[in-house]
């Protein structure tokens, strides 16, 4: 057990001061060809060399966990 302050700041090592963060998400119920070539598009466009795109994947036992029992429904 730990504050969860503590448990937040574990991968701040990651994160040097000065470079700037920022997440924004989305979740879809499928991964269609069009939704990829949106992806590929914007991703392209992205001049940082500390830029990226991530697709997870939260199929199998996430997709078992009934839709009202956690924090946020299930899309």
């Amino acid at each position: 057990m730990r504050p969860y302050p503590e448990h937040q700041g574990m991968l701040d090592p990651t994160a040097p001061h000065g470079w700037h963060y920022y997440w924004k998400s989305s979740e879809v119920a499928t991964l269609s060809d069009d939704l990829i070539d949106v992806l590929v598009e914007h991703t392209a466009r992205v001049a940082s060399p500390r830029s990226y795109t991530l697709v997870f994947h939260l199929g199998g036992a996430v997709a078992r966990v009934p839709e009202d029992a956690g924090g946020f429904g299930v899309v």
